[in-house]
């Protein structure tokens, strides 16, 4: 297929955008990509699950794979946090995977990512709570304001009645639609979900 054969020819490829062109196949080609930086494969037809080869692409900063038809879990591995870019201020700042087919939970590891700014998880079949430390990125919540985190997207269940219909998230102005809620599934804390949208 023409991602495989991308993935045999451009191995010191750095960059690939490759979004709304209607390409099928799998995510298989990345395990020879060990350059990558940014993997923009969006609106496309791409299936399988996100491959674990994707572990050993230590200078990965973002990925963004929203809008086709991957199935699985998102890896839960410690690679979000041990590659060795994380520890000299690298790391992923962008992981984009709404509007797949993803099912399990939000693993806890992505909330050690301590680059991260943009998180997009929504429209998927998730389950489970929002981890405690996803939100502890959030601007807003961190002493001084350290936090790096100023997108989050997620199909947030409220716990109780703890948001009103107008609640509006102050960094992308989604609104809260409580007549969603029996559509969502994921639970997130109080100071976390008015950054979800629906």
């Amino acid at each position: 297929t023409f991602l495989q054969e991308i993935g045999e020819k451009l191995t010191l490829l750095e960059y690939l955008d490759i979004q709304h062109y209607s390409i099928s196949g799998t995510l298989d080609f990345m395990e020879s990509m060990k350059n990558l930086i940014e993997l923009r494969l969006d609106n496309n037809f791409l299936t399988g699950t996100i491959p674990a080869s994707i572990t050993s692409i230590t200078s990965l900063k973002s990925l963004s794979l929203s809008g086709n038809k991957l199935t699985g879990k998102i890896p839960s591995d410690d690679w979000w946090v041990t590659t060795p870019n994380v520890y000299d201020g690298g790391g992923l700042t962008e992981l984009r995977l709404s509007n797949n087919c993803l099912t399990g939970t939000i693993p806890s590891t992505l909330g050690q990512l301590s680059q991260l700014q943009v998180l997009q998880l929504e429209q998927n079949n998730l389950t489970g709570y929002m981890p405690g430390g996803i939100c502890a990125l959030r601007k807003n919540v961190l002493i001084l304001g350290k936090g790096t985190l100023t997108s989050l997207s997620a199909d947030c269940h409220s716990m109780g009645s703890i948001h009103d219909a107008s609640a509006t998230d102050e960094y992308n102005n989604n609104i809260y639609n409580p007549a969603l809620e029996s559509m969502i599934s994921v639970i997130c804390p109080l100071q976390c979900c008015s950054s979800c949208s629906t």
